[in-house]
């Protein structure tokens, strides 16, 4: 039972079976918007505690087209919430049905580069502490391991 609350959300993948996975929880009629060259799929999704406006997309890898877009997304959408979902390739101490959720981000990208070497600029981000708090109660409870559905057609899992 829903208590109506509504809010936008923003989801990105960087995969394929990543998007479908997303997709599929999607109800209404999905509508496509682009935006800036970006094509989102918007739909609805309804949990305990209300009904979602979502909008997703698929960035592909790498970090600079993920941060692109979500400035994109964040613009376009406003979105109370953006997430970014997928298999966490990078990581090889996961199993199929984990929360992974940052507690931290390092940009290890920026630096000056010059003739003598290299110097690194690292810098540090951290999402909202409410959200690594969520993130932490979602994984304790599992419950959201009940809405895990078999892959697509035509998608494989990855085989980590």
């Amino acid at each position: 039972m829903t208590d109506g609350i509504r809010g936008t959300a923003v989801i990105l993948t960087a995969l394929g079976l990543e998007y479908a996975a997303v997709r599929a929880h999607l109800g209404d009629q999905l509508e496509e918007r682009e935006e800036r060259g970006t094509l989102y799929e918007l739909g609805t999704f309804t949990g305990r505690r209300g009904t979602w406006t979502v909008a997703i997309a698929e960035t592909g890898e790498g970090n600079t087209s993920a941060g692109i877009q979500v400035e994109r997304a964040v613009q376009t959408f406003a979105p109370q919430v953006v997430l970014f979902v997928g298999v966490a390739g990078g990581r090889k101490d996961v199993e199929l049905g984990d929360v992974v959720a940052a507690d931290a981000v390092y940009d290890y990208e920026a630096g000056k580069d010059t003739e003598a070497r290299y110097f690194p600029r690292i810098k540090t981000a951290a999402p909202s502490y409410a959200l690594v708090q969520r993130a932490r109660a979602v994984a304790r409870q599992e419950r959201w391991q009940d809405r895990i559905r078999a892959p697509a057609a035509g998608y494989d899992l990855p085989p980590w």
